[in-house]
């Protein structure tokens, strides 16, 4: 891989730590709301989510570079199978050919260490574009993981709390459907004698 490749792999496995950590920071949050006010667990909660929203957003941008990666390299892994596969064809033909006589002792074993040589390089070549793949493959598979569910859920409606922060400091509540019942008319005023 070029260095600016490994530069975007690095970028990415950055973004998916960034990613865990928001994960961390809200589930321990969760662990701590019953005995968090309701207004200010909305807040954390809230500015987590959209930590978590951006660094995803972030990671997604990313991923496209990286998929490109995966694709170049999904082609000269199937190159190097190819080839690995006609250096083997070529050195059981000459194989063959110096075991009807064809070859003489000699010119065999030079070929056959050439061949080796071939062969041994080319696998392990296409072994190094095998794993770089697996990792390309990884890292795009969690990238695109399930975006936490933490992100779906509304928050739970409030609880009664001792102390009650104003309605400004809690973003969930301002957004809030009231439903109001129509009052009953006034009766009229008694009309003037």
């Amino acid at each position: 891989m070029t260095d600016s490749q490994t530069k975007q792999i690095q970028a990415i496995q950055a973004l998916l730590a960034e990613r865990r950590k928001y994960e961390q920071w809200i589930a321990q949050l969760e662990a701590r709301k019953e005995s968090t006010p309701d207004h200010v667990f909305v807040k954390v909660h809230g500015d987590y989510v959209v930590r978590l929203t951006e660094a995803q957003a972030k990671l997604t941008s990313e991923t496209g570079a990286v998929q490109q990666l995966a694709s170049v390299l999904q082609s000269s892994l199937a190159g190097h199978e190819r080839a690995v596969g006609e250096k083997k064809d070529e050195r059981s033909e000459a194989e063959l050919r110096a075991s009807v006589g064809e070859y003489s002792e000699k010119e065999w074993d030079k070929l056959r260490a050439k061949l080796d040589g071939a062969i041994a390089d080319l696998t392990g070549e296409r072994d190094t574009f095998q794993r770089e793949l697996e990792t390309l493959h990884a890292l795009l598979a969690e990238a695109a993981g399930p975006v936490p569910s933490v992100q779906k859920e509304a928050p739970s409606p409030p609880r009664p709390s001792a102390s009650l922060g104003k309605v400004s400091d809690a973003p969930a509540l301002r957004s809030s459907t009231v439903t109001v019942k129509p009052a009953e008319p006034f009766p009229a005023a008694p009309a003037a004698p």
